[in-house]
C-alpha cells in the first residue's frame, strides 16, 4: 500500500483556508445578522472552516508543481484574518476589510507569482481598480458637500463660473458627467467624476512606475497605497479639481519619461513632443500649479540635445507647432467671458479676466521667500507627507529615489525636478489646505516607493536560496501591504461621508413648503448649501432669491429691502433684534418676518386649550420628518387675548422623556418672546423632537410647558397636546450589536446623545 506523504507546507495550506473560512464565518454572521445566524454556531463556523481548509490544501495541491513553499504563498494573506478572529468586539469596517484585502492579496500573489513579472498585461490595473472602487465607492459622499466642493457641485451643472482660476476644463468635463451619467443626483455624479479621476490616476501611477523599472507588485502597491493615503482618498470622493489634476500630471510626466528613454525617430519624437505641449496647455486649463511641469519638460529637452542625433529642436517650423500646440488648449479659458456675459449680464473685461485666470486675489497667500524666510514651512510640508504615508513607505521611497538614480540618473533628476518644484511651491503657499496641493508631490513618493519595494523584493532574489525564495518574498509583499490595510482601517471613519445628508433632505423639504412665489430666504453658511444646490442644480424653487451675506447689518437691509418692496421675506438663520420692529411666525423650520401679523393657523384645531393666558389654537405633526432629520416635525400655533409682560419661555417633550429645549427657548426659533406678542396674532412654533428608543415605536404624549428660562425639570407643569404614533427607529445609525435570545434578536443599541447628569440610561 502505497503510504501518502504529508507536509509541513501542505499543513500549514490547510490551516490558512481553515483561518479563511472562519474569517468568511464571521464577516458573514456579522454582516447579515440575522439572516445567516447560523454562520455563527459552531457547527455552522466548523462546517466553512472544514470547507476552507480543504479549498486551501486543493490550492497548494493545484500549485504544488511550482515548488511545495512556493505552492503555499497565495494562501499566506488569509492568516491577516486572525487579527480580527482573536478581537471580541463587533468592527464591521475592520473585519470586511480584513476579509476583502485577504482576498485581494490572494489574487496579486496567485496572479503575480509571488512578486514575479507574469499576470498578463492588464491584470495589475484591474486589481488596483477593484481594490479601490469599494473604498472609495462606499464612504464616497452621495450629497452636497462644503465651500468649494459646494460650489462645483451648484456651478457646474448650470455652467457657471468658479472661482479664480475658473477651471474650465474641469467645468466642461463634469457637465459632462452630469449629463451622461443616468443615475444618481448631480452631486454624487460630481463626486463620482473625481472617483474616476483618481482611479485613472492610480492606474497611471502603476504603469509610470513599470516603466521606471518597478516590478508589477511594487507598482502596484505602491499605487494602492497613493490611492488610500489621507490626502489622496479624501480628494476622490468629492467634487474637487485635484484628482483630475493629478491624473494630468501622470499623463504628461509618462510622456516626458517615454521622450527621455526611448531611441524615437525624428516622425516619433516630434508626435510625443507636440502630444506634451498639448499635455501641459491642457492641464494649465485646470490648475496653474502645472507650471512646475515645465522645467522637468525643460530637461527632458536638454537630454534631447546631448543625445546628439535627429531632433525636432532644428526645424523653426516645429517651434511654431510646439507653441500652436500648447496654446490651442488654452483656448478654452474663452469660456470664461463667454459664460460670464451669460450669467451675470455684464462684459468680463480683459483686466478683470486677467486677475480671474492668475488667481490674482489669492497672489497674498503666496510669499516667494517663505522656503528662505521661514524654516517653519520644512517643519509643516515634512509633516504633511509623514502624515499621509508614514516612516516605512518614506524610508522605501528614499531607498527608491537612491535605485532610480544608480539605474538612471537622467530620470532621477527628472521626478527630483518635478517633486521639488511642487514642493518649494507648497514651501511659499500659505493657505490652510496646504495639503491637496502636494498630490503631485504625493505622486512622485508613490513612483520612488514602488521602486523601493522592487529593490527589496530584488535583494530577496538574490541572497536567499531557491527553496524559501517564493515564501520570504510573499510574506515581505505582505508586510509592504500591511501599512496600507492598517492605514485603511484607520482611516475609514474620519474620511467616510456616505452617511452624510449634506442637509440636502432637509433642503428639500423646505422647498416644498408653500412659500410665497417670488420671495426670498436669507440663509447662514451651512443652510445655503442644500437650498441652493436644489435651487440651481436641481433646479427647484427657481423663483426663490436665496441669499448668504456677510454680516448681521447685510441681512437686516436686505430683509427691509425686500419687505419694502412687498416680498415675502424667510430666515434661515438667527438674527437677533427683530422682535418689537416686525411680526414672527415659523414656516417650517423657517421664520418669516412680516409687517403685519399671522391671522391664520393649519393643521388640527383645538377648542379651550389654555396654558394660564397662552392659548393653542391647533397643531401639526408630521413623524419621521426630513424637516426634523428623521424625527418629528411639530407647528404649534398660539395666540394671547391680551398682552403678556412675562419672561416665560416654552417647553416641548415626549412624555416622560426629558425637554427637547432643557433650558427653555422663546418661540419661532428663539426669536420672539411672549412679551412681543400682539393680542389676537397667530404665533406659528417650529418644533422638531428625535426619535429615541425611549418612545420609537409607540404611542406616546407630545407635551408643552410654559415657566421661566432654566426652570427646575420637577417644577415643570406638563399639558398634553396630542399622542402621536412614533415610528420605529431603522437601526441606521445605531452600535451594531449580535445577541439572540430565543426568537428575539438585537441588532444594534443607540444611546441618546445628551442627557440630565445622574439620569439612568
Amino acid at each position: 500500500m502505497r503510504q501518502m506523504k504529508v507536509s509541513i507546507p501542505f499543513i500549514l495550506a490547510i490551516f490558512c483556508g481553515v483561518i479563511g473560512g472562519l474569517a468568511i464565518s464571521r464577516g458573514g454572521y456579522e454582516l447579515f445578522f440575522p439572516e445567516l445566524w447560523w454562520w455563527g454556531r459552531w457547527w455552522g463556523a466548523g462546517s466553512l472552516a472544514v470547507v476552507g481548509g480543504g479549498l486551501g490544501g486543493g490550492i497548494w495541491k493545484w500549485r504544488q508543481s511550482s515548488g511545495e513553499w512556493a505552492a503555499l504563498t497565495p494562501l499566506l494573506p488569509w492568516l491577516l484574518n486572525v487579527l480580527y478572529l482573536v478581537n471580541p468586539d463587533i468592527d464591521l469596517v475592520a473585519g470586511g476589510l480584513l476579509l476583502a484585502a485577504s482576498l485581494w492579496l490572494m489574487a496579486v500573489l496567485g496572479v503575480s507569482g509571488s512578486g514575479q513579472e507574469g499576470g498578463g498585461r492588464w491584470w495589475p490595473s484591474i486589481l488596483a481598480i477593484l481594490a479601490l472602487v469599494p473604498i472609495y465607492g462606499l464612504t464616497m459622499s452621495r450629497v452636497v458637500g462644503e465651500a468649494d466642493t459646494f460650489e462645483f457641485q451648484v456651478v457646474v451643472p448650470q455652467l457657471g463660473i468658479a472661482h479664480p482660476t475658473g477651471y474650465p476644463l474641469y467645468l466642461l468635463m463634469g457637465k459632462l458627467f452630469t449629463e451622461l451619467v443616468p443615475w444618481g443626483n448631480v452631486a454624487w455624479r460630481l463626486n463620482m467624476a473625481s472617483a474616476t479621476y483618481g482611479l485613472l490616476a492610480i492606474v497611471g501611477v502603476y504603469w509610470l512606475g513599470r516603466r521606471l523599472g518597478a516590478n508589477g507588485v511594487g507598482a502596484l502597491l505602491a499605487g494602492i497605497g497613493l490611492g488610500v493615503s489621507s490626502t489622496f482618498w479624501s480628494q476622490a470622493i468629492v467634487a474637487e479639481v485635484y484628482m483630475l489634476h493629478a491624473l494630468l500630471v501622470a499623463i504628461n510626466l509618462g510622456m516626458m519619461i517615454h521622450l527621455s528613454q526611448a531611441d524615437l525617430s525624428l516622425a516619433a519624437q516630434k508626435r510625443w513632443w507636440l502630444g506634451l505641449c498639448f499635455g501641459l496647455g491642457l492641464s494649465l486649463t485646470n490648475h496653474l500649479t502645472t507650471l512646475f511641469l515645465l522645467p522637468p519638460a525643460a530637461w527632458v529637452g536638454l537630454q534631447t540635445l546631448w543625445r546628439g542625433g535627429e531632433h525636432p529642436w532644428r526645424e523653426r517650423r516645429f517651434w511654431g507647432m510646439g507653441m500652436g500646440a500648447f496654446l490651442l488648449p488654452l483656448s478654452l479659458y474663452i469660456y470664461l467671458p463667454w459664460r460670464w456675459q451669460v450669467v451675470n449680464g455684464e462684459a468680463m473685461g480683459w483686466r478683470r479676466w486677467l486677475e480671474w485666470v492668475t488667481g490674482a486675489r489669492f497672489g497674498g497667500a503666496l510669499r516667494l521667500d517663505g522656503w528662505l524666510t521661514d524654516p517653519t514651512r520644512y517643519e509643516i510640508v515634512g509633516r504633511l507627507f509623514l502624515a499621509d504615508w508614514g516612516w516605512g513607505w518614506l524610508v522605501l521611497a528614499m531607498l527608491g529615489f537612491v535605485l532610480l538614480w544608480w539605474w538612471g540618473w537622467r530620470l532621477g533628476v527628472l521626478l527630483l525636478v518635478t517633486w521639488g518644484g511642487f514642493v518649494f511651491y507648497n514651501l511659499n503657499y500659505y493657505v490652510p489646505d496646504l495639503n491637496v496641493f502636494l498630490l503631485p508631490a504625493h505622486l512622485i513618493v508613490a513612483l520612488w516607493a514602488g521602486l523601493g519595494i522592487t529593490g527589496v523584493l530584488l535583494a530577496v532574489e538574490r541572497i536567499v536560496r531557491a527553496g524559501g525564495k517564493e515564501l520570504l518574498t510573499g510574506v515581505l509583499i505582505l508586510l509592504c501591504a500591511g501599512p496600507i490595510l492598517w492605514g485603511t482601517i484607520g482611516e475609514w471613519e474620519r474620511r467616510d461621508q456616505s452617511e452624510r445628508d449634506g442637509l440636502l433632505p432637509w433642503g428639500q423639504a423646505v422647498l416644498a413648503l408653500p412659500l410665497a412665489e417670488g420671495g426670498a430666504i436669507l440663509a447662514d453658511s451651512e443652510k445655503i448649501a442644500p437650498l441652493y444646490y436644489w435651487q440651481q442644480a436641481e433646479g427647484v424653487r427657481e423663483d426663490l432669491a436665496i441669499q448668504v451675506l456677510p454680516d448681521e447689518g447685510a441681512y437686516m437691509a436686505a430683509l427691509a429691502e425686500g419687505l419694502a418692496e412687498g416680498q415675502a421675506v424667510y430666515l434661515a438663520r438667527y438674527l437677533p433684534g427683530l422682535a418689537g420692529q416686525y411680526h414672527l411666525w415659523s414656516e417650517g423650520p423657517l421664520v418669516v418676518v412680516g409687517d403685519e401679523p399671522r391671522g391664520e393657523m393649519r393643521g388640527v384645531a383645538l377648542a379651550d386649550w389654555d396654558y394660564e393666558g397662552i392659548g393653542l389654537l391647533g397643531y401639526e405633526v408630521e413623524t419621521a420628518s426630513a424637516l426634523a432629520a428623521g424625527g418629528t416635525a411639530v407647528t404649534l400655533y398660539w395666540q394671547i387675548d391680551e398682552p403678556k409682560r412675562s419672561d416665560w419661555v416654552e417647553y416641548v417633550r415626549w412624555e416622560g422623556e426629558q425637554a427637547v429645549v432643557r433650558a427653555g427657548q422663546h418661540p419661532v426659533d428663539n426669536m420672539y418672546p411672549l412679551a412681543a406678542w400682539r393680542e389676537g396674532e397667530v404665533v406659528a412654533d417650529f418644533q422638531t423632537l428625535p426619535t429615541t428608543p425611549g418612545v420609537a415605536g409607540r404611542e406616546v404624549a407630545l407635551q408643552v410647558a410654559w415657566a421661566p428660562p432654566f426652570a427646575a425639570a420637577e417644577t415643570l407643569r406638563w399639558q398634553t397636546v396630542t399622542t402621536v404614533m412614533v415610528p420605529a427607529l431603522s437601526g441606521e445609525g445605531l452600535a451594531p450589536v449580535r445577541a439572540q435570545f430565543g426568537e428575539v434578536v438585537v441588532t444594534g443599541v443607540g444611546y441618546e446623545r445628551v442627557t440630565r447628569p445622574a439620569r439612568p440610561w
